[in-house]
């Protein structure tokens, strides 16, 4: 019997299961008797093992005869091995305790063998998600109600050291970063995150006026607020500002603190990017973009991600798309946007053939949304880039 140990690494547990119940069937001998106590004892030593450690399972536990299966019925051996794992007055007992121990190990053991989803597979459970969610579902807070990540304002003197640097308006030959904020070679000055808020705003934006060297402000999730909006559309008239793309995004800007911005970019030839996600703009703040894109040519990347527009506030943005020659880059993903935005969409796109990208991911376009989209864009020449990602869309 030397050679018995050696199966479940050669064969598999599962193929000393089917050897106890071969010796079950063979004529009772000293051979086939010292085997089946063998067998139960190799289970029970390395079931035992592995329940008490952490370290990843085999097969044992998948493999082990379970006390109501067929092989209990064929020779007992789950039985043999419960008691003496278990041994205990009542056989009932022994059997539980080690009905546990041989679930749990299967459990674990399937969890860390699972096998990865293929890309059908995954795309074939995402249709399937989507179709159960009701067409009249509410749409959740986040999306009608935009808020930042939970951040609190910095301490002022956290902010000298970048202040310093910008009276002085040199450019870094390397990134360089300070206690808040980091500026890049290219003009990127990365306060994204830094929380500089509605009270340090107005200090940055002194040490920006007449600096060639910062020409990209990146302030998301600073919460600098409507305060913060009317400062940098202050500073936007002043004529001292060298900056071009304002990454504002997660800033808790409504439709109040949108106007003085809107109205600051009526005439601008110098910004060129405005990105605004994850500000509760909401409705409201529809027409006060159709009117910027109205008067403003020079703005070609326009991003409205998760602002609450909803229909009622994308409809009049996207229809001021048919008088504006500049915009490129227009982002309307996770706004509620259902099959009336894709229409509005598409009669713009039959009439204008400018866009180069237009992401829409996230919203409730369905099929019949899409299929407007696809009429409207078969004959377009300069779309480059269709973001239609997570929108209700069937295998059509």
């Amino acid at each position: 019997e030397a050679w018995v140990p050696w199966i479940p690494r050669v064969g598999g547990w599962a193929l000393l299961v089917r050897l106890a119940i071969y010796a079950s069937i063979a004529p009772v001998s000293a051979v086939t008797t010292r085997l089946r106590a063998q067998i139960v004892e190799l289970f029970a030593e390395r079931l035992a093992l592995e329940h008490g450690s952490d370290a990843p399972v085999s097969e044992c536990g998948v493999a082990a005869p379970r006390t109501q299966s067929a092989t209990q019925r064929a020779c007992g051996l789950a039985g043999e091995i419960a008691v003496r794992m278990f041994p205990a007055p009542q056989r009932a007992d022994s059997y539980v305790a080690y009905t546990r121990l041989v679930s749990a190990l299967s459990r674990r053991y399937r969890l860390a063998h699972a096998p990865v989803p293929t890309l059908r597979a995954q795309r074939r459970q995402t249709a399937l998600v989507w179709q159960a969610v009701p067409d009249d579902a509410p749409l959740s807070e986040e999306v009608l109600r935009p808020r930042p990540v939970p951040v609190k304002p910095c301490a002022a003197e956290e902010l000298e050291p970048l202040l310093e640097h910008l009276e002085h308006k040199q450019p870094v030959e390397a990134q360089t970063s300070f206690v808040r904020g980091t500026h890049m070679p290219d003009g990127r000055l990365d306060l994204c995150k830094q929380v500089v808020g509605p009270e340090g705003i107005g200090p940055v934006l002194d040490g920006l006026a007449d600096n060639p060297h910062v020409t990209r402000l990146m302030i998301g999730n600073n919460i600098v607020g409507n305060t913060g909006a009317l400062a940098i559309a202050d500073f936007i008239r002043s004529g001292h500002s060298h900056i071009d793309v304002w990454y504002i995004a997660g800033n808790e800007i409504d439709a109040d603190g949108l106007v003085p911005v809107c109205e600051a970019l009526y005439d601008d030839p110098h910004v060129r990017s405005l990105w605004l996600k994850r500000n509760p703009l909401g409705p409201d703040g529809g027409p006060l973009l159709a009117e910027l894109l109205r008067r403003n040519r020079w703005i070609h990347t326009l991003d409205l991600v998760n602002t609450g527009l909803l229909d009622d506030g994308a409809i009049p943005v996207i229809e001021a798309l048919a008088d504006n020659e500049g915009l490129r880059h227009l982002y309307l993903g996770t706004n509620g946007l259902t099959e009336r935005s894709a229409q509005a969409l598409a009669a713009v796109l039959r009439r204008t053939d400018r866009l180069e990208s237009l992401f829409l991911s996230c919203n409730r376009l369905g099929d019949e949304g899409v299929q407007h989209l696809a009429e409207a864009l078969r004959h377009d020449r300069s779309l480059v880039r269709l973001g239609l990602a997570s929108n209700r869309l069937g295998p059509a």
